[in-house]
């Protein structure tokens, strides 16, 4: 019996855990960015570019969205895990990228606690048929093998029932504040029109000194700080059975 109270304990403790807040990112270099721009061969037309400040912290978003339909919003866009695959297909790109399983739906008020991915959640939706806006965002990593970096992945948007109305791949290229229009590389139609290739566009950077830190640590030390929390209450807990 003890030991069965002791294993619920420990179980609920573990799983009110594993989330944690999103860790700011330093160290963005800022010579660099990553655009994915919708291709022309669909109704919705439009781009982000998304590259980090001279501080290197955090990045700078920019979005022009035109075209989206008049009804069926408000509209959500969003950064999926995956990139969009060769036949252009929206429903390819997976989840969101939430690599420290952040709060659904996002509050607002508490961006670190939303999934990293989740821009209109953060930064709010698209309630008519245009939007141009720029903010920063403090939790995306220009930098590969980050957990939050933003590269060979895709940007999506999305009506109000959740359905993927439009998509592209992200494509790397140099000068942090570049924008204009692309080769169409890595970029993808919706399901069922025609659209670019998933190329990445090129090399994700390799620079010293460019890896970002990240306050606080990452999930990992996060989660080793949790367990250990987790046994002194389960040691606690079982000397009171005993």
């Amino acid at each position: 019996m003890r030991s069965a109270v002791l294993l619920s304990v420990a179980s609920a403790l573990v799983v009110t855990t594993s989330a944690t807040d999103a860790p700011d990112v330093t160290g963005n270099p800022s010579n660099i960015g990553y655009t994915a721009i919708i291709p022309s061969s669909g109704p919705i037309s439009g781009e982000i570019l998304i590259f980090a400040p001279n501080t290197g912290n955090g990045a700078t978003v920019q979005v022009n969205l035109q075209n989206l339909p008049t009804t069926g919003g408000p509209f959500a866009y969003h950064i999926h895990a995956l990139p969009v695959n060769s036949t252009g297909s929206c429903e390819s790109t997976g989840g969101h990228l939430d690599p420290y399983t952040g709060t659904t739906p996002c509050n607002t008020p508490t961006p670190a606690s939303c999934q990293v991915g989740d821009l209109s959640g953060k930064h709010g939706t698209v309630p008519y048929s245009s939007l141009v806006t720029n903010y920063g965002d403090a939790y995306l990593s220009l930098v590969a093998d980050t957990p939050a970096f933003i590269g060979n992945r895709s940007f999506v948007v999305h009506d109000a029932s959740g359905a993927r109305i439009a998509c592209a791949n992200f494509v790397f290229h140099n000068g942090g504040g570049y924008s204009g229009p692309g080769s169409g590389a890595g970029s993808a139609a919706p399901t069922g029109s025609v659209g670019g290739g998933n190329s990445t566009g090129g090399t994700a950077p390799s620079k010293t000194g460019a890896v970002p830190s990240f306050t606080p640590m990452g999930a990992a030390s996060v989660m080793g700080g949790a367990v250990g929390g987790v046994l002194g209450i389960v040691a606690a807990v079982g000397a009171a059975l005993l």
